[in-house]
């Protein structure tokens, strides 16, 4: 009974992750296309906070979870497949806590430009940029940790 709930918390946790990241992606690309900054303020500051709630939870809760099944499962965290994993998950963790930094930046220049003591600066775009790139690396990698973890392959 135990492996189940550890599968299941493991199984749902990484649909938080993937899901919440791409709610917050699509959410973010949707408020730039009025162009508004009200609007593009308005869904930073949601981007920022939703993050917090959903995704960086997901983010500690991934490794535990996926401890707790491996020690019930009994499969050895030095399995080369986990190894890969481990390290995987390492590249998601590192471009989702860039992801908010960068999206604390966007938050407070957009904040600026609306109160009118700056125009949307190229900060803001630079960072929008990186935000975005950043995007890829961690589907990517959440995408082929789901990979190892079903198919488990024997190196």
């Amino acid at each position: 009974m135990e492996i189940q709930i550890a599968k299941t918390a493991h199984i749902l946790s990484a649909f938080l992750l993937c899901g919440a990241g791409f709610g917050l992606a699509l959410r973010c690309l949707a408020s730039r296309v009025p162009r508004q900054m009200h609007v593009m303020l308005m869904s930073q500051s949601q981007l920022v906070l939703l993050d917090c709630l959903f995704t960086m939870p997901a983010l500690v809760l991934q490794p535990l979870t996926g401890f707790w099944l491996a020690i019930v499962a009994g499969v050895p965290l030095t399995a080369p497949w986990m190894e890969a994993s481990l390290a995987l998950y390492a590249v998601t963790l590192g471009c989702n806590f860039a992801a908010l930094w960068l999206q604390g930046g966007m938050l407070d220049t957009a904040e600026a430009a609306l109160r009118g003591e700056s125009e949307l600066s190229a900060r803001y775009h630079r960072h929008y940029r990186a935000w975005n790139i950043l995007g890829w690396p961690a589907f990517a990698a959440t995408l082929a940790i789901t990979v190892l973890m079903v198919v488990r392959p024997e190196w």
